[in-house]
């Protein structure tokens, strides 16, 4: 399905019930945004999928700890989140 939304006078983005309801979004209690090649792509973030693991610095290093059992999935979704956040951090110090 395609379709085409206005902006706003503020240049916001609106989606309604309904159209989140076709793309399946009815638990989703916020988004993950990724822009690149000109392109912005908006995936529903579900409490249910929250990492059971997150990275964190140690003694200056970067390391994985555990909220509980993980799995490979896990793991992988902890290392692409800290990650982008990463790149995130560098791409607002570089001002894009």
């Amino acid at each position: 399905m395609s379709t085409t939304l206005a902006l706003d006078a503020s240049k916001g983005l609106f989606l309604s019930p309904a159209l989140l309801e076709l793309a399946q979004w009815n638990d989703a209690e916020s988004v993950s945004v990724e822009i690149g090649d000109g392109r912005i792509v908006v995936t529903p973030v579900v409490e249910k999928d929250a990492q059971k693991v997150q990275l964190i610095r140690k003694r200056g290093r970067m390391v994985i700890e555990g909220l509980g059992a993980s799995s490979d999935a896990d793991v992988i979704a902890s290392i692409k989140a800290g990650r982008d956040q990463h790149d995130n951090g560098v791409m607002q110090d570089l001002g894009a």
